[in-house]
Parts: structure tokens; C-alpha cells; sequence
């Protein structure tokens, strides 16, 4: 099964119709794992060998699509407060840790 089968599954959603919004967050988690992990590994490497956060990831962006980055919303006098990180410490708990390059 590939990664949009599983996202789906977990989403319960049963049509094709987000499947071009997944595929995008498909892209777009493959590339920030990548970006945060600091390697060099391509973009089929990270695919095999992080399916697990990538799903988490996509499933992440597609739960928070149009709430990106608030953090928390009051009602009364209409608070929002937004977060710092985008990057999700449960999915980035699930990687080895970020490749760190000295240059001296």
C-alpha cells in the first residue's frame, strides 16, 4: 500500500476527490523531513525509509488546513495566539536526529 492509500485509510475518506491535496502535503512532508533532518538523502530515500512520519505529517496538514500555525482562539474579545513551530514535535520524534554540519 502506498502513502496516499494509508493517508486515506487513517482519514476514512472512501473518494478520489482530495487526492491532489494529499499528494501536495505528500510533497511538501517529504521536502520539510528532508529540510529538517539536514541530509542528503533524496527524496525517494526519505520516502522508504520515514513513510511512518511522513503519513503522520500529511495526515497533520490536512487536520489543520485553514488553521495553520494558531496555536489557541479565545471567543470572547476574539484572541488568537500562534505558534512558533510548524514543524510537529510528535513527527519530529519519530526521525533520527538532524544532521549538524561544523564548518571551521
Amino acid at each position: 500500500m502506498d502513502i496516499l492509500e494509508e493517508v486515506k485509510i487513517i482519514l476514512d475518506i472512501t473518494d478520489y476527490s482530495k487526492d491532489e491535496l494529499l499528494n501536495i502535503y505528500i510533497r511538501k512532508s517529504k521536502q520539510m523531513i528532508k529540510q529538517y533532518l539536514n541530509t542528503n538523502e533524496t527524496l525517494e530515500e526519505i520516502e522508504s525509509n520515514y513513510v511512518d512520519a511522513i503519513e503522520e505529517l500529511v495526515v497533520y496538514m490536512y487536520r489543520i488546513k485553514g488553521k495553520e500555525n494558531i496555536k489557541s482562539m479565545a471567543q470572547g474579545s476574539r484572541s488568537v495566539t500562534y505558534a512558533d513551530v510548524v514543524f510537529p514535535a510528535f513527527v519530529a520524534n519519530m526521525l533520527p536526529v538532524p544532521l549538524v554540519i561544523l564548518r571551521g
